[in-house]
């Protein structure tokens, strides 16, 4: 009777401790998981604010220069993303210094910033000159199941020197689609 009572006594404590480790292990794997995630949206973010501030240099040598003389100018490029990561679809946001990606459900969101670039700001007078600051609008918002976003700088002239930055095209801008 004893042999019995040791060996489930010895069975029930090899099981608890199974169970513990199984339990430890799938807190180190969740932790992991998250850790991948977020460094693999942070990777998205960067790169799509590379992308824009390679177009802000664009936009920056279009009015340092004065070999530029066409009044209509496009550059665009074609950036690839993933279509999901690690199963979550995503969505890219493009604000006026800022990249946010974030999963559909809204568990994970990282940014990055676009800094360095010269941006006038309409708030007070709605309108945007081409006199210093080689942009007046930057934004838009994508979805990541193409695979791929498109990066475009655009500048219109044949509107006039001034234009609101409300109408669409924009005349002077930053976009992603």
């Amino acid at each position: 009777m004893s042999e019995v009572v040791g060996y489930l006594l010895g069975f029930g404590m090899s099981f608890m401790l199974l169970m513990m480790a199984l339990y430890a292990f799938a807190e180190v794997e969740d932790q992991s998981a998250e850790s991948a995630n977020k460094a693999l949206f942070k990777d998205v973010a960067g790169r799509v604010a590379a992308g824009v501030l390679e177009m802000t240099e664009v936009a920056r040598g279009r009015v340092d220069s004065s070999l530029v003389t066409s009044e209509q100018y496009v550059v665009a490029k074609t950036l690839p993303i993933p279509r999901d990561i690690r199963g979550l679809t995503y969505v890219i946001k493009l604000e006026e210094k800022l990249v946010t990606v974030q999963d559909i459900n809204g568990r994970f969101t990282e940014t990055a910033t676009t800094l360095n670039f010269d941006f006038e700001d309409h708030t007070t007078a709605n309108s945007c000159s081409n006199v210093g600051y080689p942009l007046c609008y930057v934004g838009g918002e994508v979805r990541s199941e193409r695979g791929r976003i498109l990066i475009k700088y655009e500048y219109d002239e044949t509107t006039g020197t001034v234009d609101t930055c409300s109408t669409t095209p924009y005349w002077n801008c930053i976009t992603i689609s």
